[in-house]
């Protein structure tokens, strides 16, 4: 399934690098949606520059799922752009195309992230101890997925 892994890596890299690079190179190129309750939460977010800070992290993103660095934030950070993106897509702007878009991601962030899963068991603990000192206490987790791969 190694094979899966990659894949799904690398087209999700590729769709976030495009998705982002678009909006800096060709800004009016952006779609603004087709449906009022679209056009309006886009709009909305283009003009309070929120849209340029998500399609920024939406770059960072590609770039470190490329290149196979840092993927458990990567990951963990996938997750509530793809909320809204799966958002924008089944509810403001419902149609089959938009269906399916959502899906993909829906279906490409949730395979991410259960692949990476066990750097994510620890965040549920119950009850936890802060550290209080300055030294870095890290983890018994593996420090790269790489050995899976």
């Amino acid at each position: 399934m190694r094979w899966l892994y990659h894949f799904v890596r690398l087209f999700t890299a590729v769709w976030f690098l495009y998705a982002g690079l678009n909006f800096f190179f060709y800004p009016d190129n952006q779609r603004l949606g087709l449906v009022p309750a679209s056009h309006d939460f886009t709009v909305a977010l283009i003009a309070s520059g929120l849209f340029a800070w998500i399609k920024a992290i939406e770059v960072v993103l590609g770039i470190t799922l490329l290149v196979h660095r840092f993927m458990p934030l990567s990951v963990l950070a996938l997750v509530p752009i793809n909320f809204v993106i799966v958002y924008y897509n089944w509810v403001l702007e419902p149609h089959r195309g938009t269906y399916i878009a959502g899906g993909l991601t829906f279906a490409f962030t949730a395979y991410l992230v259960w692949s990476w899963r066990a750097h994510f068991w620890p965040l549920l603990a119950l009850r936890g101890a802060p550290h209080h000192d300055l030294k870095p206490h890290f983890t018994t987790i593996r420090e790269t997925g790489d050995a899976a791969s």
